[in-house]
């Protein structure tokens, strides 16, 4: 590829564009990757970035909804600014000067794994694992409150008066499904925002499809009781004469073909997902490693080993959206602490 970006020929010549300045203009990255993937089945994409086959084939994306405090976490500071005053910026539309202080920082960080990363005493089972995690020190934002932060995050893109796809929508888009029974993009917990879900200008088909935290991830899968097969294929086949009759109806309408695509993908689930998120015959041993079956670790065990039975599924982006809603209970200013219970439900099932 011959690319040219003004403004830094001395430093990237034409044809040589660092990665970080192309995925950015490409819009925030993760377009740039869709794109790549879009070239590369067509054939135009001649080793640029393709020198070997990619060998990942799901995504399993956490979000912290409010932030976790990175220098309480995998990013130790010392406490020599602690209790002196610093300029700082405003949140929101407020975008005042003003004076804060810098808090201490009370973590203690212990050196884990061959790596020798320095990993908060919150995160002891995640430390455990250190070796098999790329730490990513140099990612930064441009907003400073919540809501845009997490358009910019999730999209690449800072400005709201685009419709932008967020990062499962894209993979999508690009690679399609590896599973014609389940969603290629599936989202479980409540996000910070409805950004995280949307397909943006890509439609609606490519939004993600919503499982719940929980015991029953996917309500009124099973079919009514009472019906024998027979029945259960006539109502089937009838189901399909009137979407297809609908369809032609509405075929200009997107949000109205992605929903009745929807509705048959639940049809097929309901063949396919009973077994996937039963996890009684897991074995016990598994369980325990995500602390399924422990008060604190429960819930998020649980959306977990669904997550990981996802991929094994084909399922190609599972994002968990942990502690949503509102301004999200990761959302820590002055009393950091309120992240330690949350890291005792995350560590180990994370691990």
């Amino acid at each position: 590829m011959n690319l040219c970006m003004s403004g830094n020929r001395n430093l990237y010549p034409c044809g040589r564009v660092s990665r970080r300045r192309f995925l950015h203009q490409m819009g925030g990255g993760f377009a740039g990757v869709a794109m790549g993937a879009l070239w590369a089945e067509a054939g135009e994409l001649k080793n640029a970035f393709l020198d070997s086959p990619p060998k990942a084939k799901s995504v399993i994306f956490l979000f912290m909804c409010g932030g976790v405090s990175h220098i309480d976490t995998f990013d130790p500071k010392d406490n020599k600014w602690a209790g002196k005053f610093m300029d700082a910026v405003g949140f929101g539309d407020n975008l005042a000067e003003m004076k804060r202080p810098v808090i201490r920082c009370l973590r203690t960080f212990t050196p884990y794994g061959k790596s020798g990363i320095p990993v908060s005493d919150w995160f002891p089972n995640v430390g455990g694992v250190i070796d098999d995690i790329a730490v990513v020190r140099s990612m930064w934002c441009e907003e400073s409150n919540h809501f845009p932060a997490v358009i910019e995050t999730c999209t690449g893109h800072r400005g709201r008066q685009f419709d932008h796809p967020t990062f499962g929508s894209w993979v999508s888009y690009a690679l399609g499904s590896a599973n014609k029974n389940l969603p290629t993009f599936v989202n479980i917990g409540r996000p910070s925002s409805p950004v995280q879900l949307t397909g943006g200008y890509l439609g609606a088909s490519v939004a993600a499809t919503p499982f719940q935290p929980g015991e029953t991830p996917i309500p009124n899968l099973y079919p009514p009781g009472g019906d024998n097969a027979a029945e259960r294929e006539r109502q089937m086949q009838t189901l399909m004469e009137l979407n297809r009759e609908f369809r032609e109806q509405y075929a200009i309408n997107s949000d109205i073909a992605a929903r009745t695509k929807a509705y048959e993908l639940a049809a097929r689930m309901q063949l396919a997902a009973p077994q996937l998120v039963d996890l009684s015959k897991e074995p016990q041993h598994v369980l325990d490693f995500y602390g399924i079956g422990q008060k604190e670790t429960e819930d998020f065990g649980r959306q977990l080993l669904l997550a990981r039975r996802l991929a094994e599924q084909g399922v190609r982006f599972i994002q968990i959206c942990h502690s949503g809603g509102r301004n999200s209970g990761w959302d820590a200013h002055g009393d950091i602490n309120s992240h330690e219970p949350l890291c005792r439900a995350t560590d180990k099932p994370i691990a």
